[in-house]
């Protein structure tokens, strides 16, 4: 490095631009980019900068006999730049070969994925049921009334019976008394049992409405899960050989690399922010792993934000530094300027990063759009009534099982005591 130039390395991306730094285009270079033109000017130094033809900060490539950086990483193993000027993820093999400036940003690590439909939602609580559920509800209070009327008259002989009988129904219904334990309720359960079937189906309904989709993972554990039973899978724009796992437990993290030998990853050739944000509308199962600030960055710039779900890892931070050679020789200088720079550096990324823009991606749960209002018809019901239906058929064959095994044995304890009388 020249005692007045900078070399800066740079791997452009769609929001990254070299050729607006310093001019009056009235475009803007970056974030990356404008703290460190201001750092360079505060030291005093002009900047010179080199493209890279790779994507990316730059991983360590090894092959038989041979191993090597590339991308930015690269550049700076042969020293053709002094500094990157992307802002790159502060990781063990990184620090290995290169030193790191004071972390830029530290953020949250977070996943980008689709959001999912909620599902339908028709329900007026103001009106439950359909007028002929109604019906069958009225129907059923009737014929419970009549039937205990009649058995309170012809069996006790109570001239109120129907008046009892209406307020035993009532209050067997709302749950005030429990049902009588005798056999003759069995000819009219049936009818009690309707009335509950759609009082828990309307309450139900009723304490779900409007329905809501919860997140499908909360963080980098959850989602090593769901990726090993392949529910989601990774979308990079390297190939799966060259994805290092740090940002997470060693255990997690082995389950992240088998789980991506087991089910691949969908590749992105082209890895400029809109080309991966429509892929995940474009498919329903990726994810999207990296920084809180660059995927709300990314969303801030993308028109169809609101079709995405931004869900923020409070498990593990990330840090996002410059690198440089340890020959560098301005290093430290350079390290203070950044550290005296905190308030700016933050103060950049609020003119790029508006996070008002990105309040429907960063929700905890989703609720459906209700549009057309429906009443609870018969057919909501219909598993329920199917279940009970099955539950009476094993009570009614237990209990006749019962009464035949109880009969068969009074008859075989008859006999013995016939055929014992006959003996003596």
């Amino acid at each position: 490095m020249e005692n007045s130039v900078l070399r800066v390395g740079v791997s452009v991306w769609d929001y990254m631009k070299p050729e607006c730094v310093s001019t009056s285009r009235g475009c803007n270079p970056g974030p990356e980019l404008e703290i460190i033109y201001l750092a360079a000017q505060m030291m005093n130094l002009s900047i010179e900068f080199v493209l890279s033809n790779e994507k990316g900060c730059g991983i360590r490539k090894r092959t038989p006999g041979l191993s090597y950086w590339t991308s930015l990483m690269g550049m700076l193993a042969r020293n053709e730049i002094d500094i990157t000027g992307n802002i790159c993820y502060l990781m063990q093999e990184r620090l290995q070969s290169f030193n790191a400036s004071t972390p830029i940003w530290i953020s949250n690590q977070a996943f980008l994925i689709k959001k999912p439909i909620p599902p339908s939602v028709r329900f007026k609580a103001e009106a439950p049921f359909h007028w002929k559920a109604w019906l069958l509800v009225l129907f059923c209070m009737f014929c419970c009334v009549l039937i205990w009327s009649f058995y309170h008259l012809f069996c006790t002989g109570n001239s109120r019976a129907a008046l009892n009988s209406f307020h035993d129904a009532w209050d067997i219904f709302l749950q005030f008394k429990t049902p009588p334990r005798s056999m003759f309720w069995l000819c009219n359960i049936l009818f009690f049992v309707t009335l509950k079937i759609y009082y828990t189906s309307y309450i139900r309904v009723s304490l779900l409405y409007p329905a809501v989709v919860q997140r499908p993972f909360k963080n980098i554990v959850e989602l090593a899960d769901l990726m090993e039973r392949g529910e989601y899978r990774l979308m990079h724009y390297h190939q799966p050989k060259r994805i290092i796992f740090e940002f997470c437990p060693p255990e997690i993290c082995l389950k992240l690399q088998s789980a991506i030998e087991k089910h691949g990853i969908h590749h992105v050739s082209d890895s400029s922010p809109k080309k991966l944000l429509q892929t995940l509308i474009d498919n329903d199962q990726l994810v999207l792993i990296s920084n809180h600030i660059s995927l709300e960055f990314y969303l801030s710039k993308f028109p169809k934000r609101e079709k995405l779900w931004l869900i923020t890892d409070t498990m593990y931070a990330q840090l996002n530094c410059y690198f440089w050679n340890p020959s560098f020789g301005r290093k430290k200088e350079f390290d203070n300027v950044l550290t005296i720079m905190s308030t700016f550096k933050m103060n950049v990324l609020k003119r790029y990063v508006d996070s008002t823009m990105t309040d429907d991606s960063k929700q905890q749960f989703l609720r459906a759009e209700v549009s057309s209002y429906d009443q609870l018809s018969l057919t909501h019901a219909k598993h329920l009534f199917i279940e009970f239906g099955v539950a009476v058929l094993f009570s009614t064959a237990v209990f006749a099982l019962e009464t035949l095994l109880e009969q068969w044995v009074t008859a075989v304890l008859s006999f013995r005591y016939q055929f014992n009388l006959k003996l003596s």
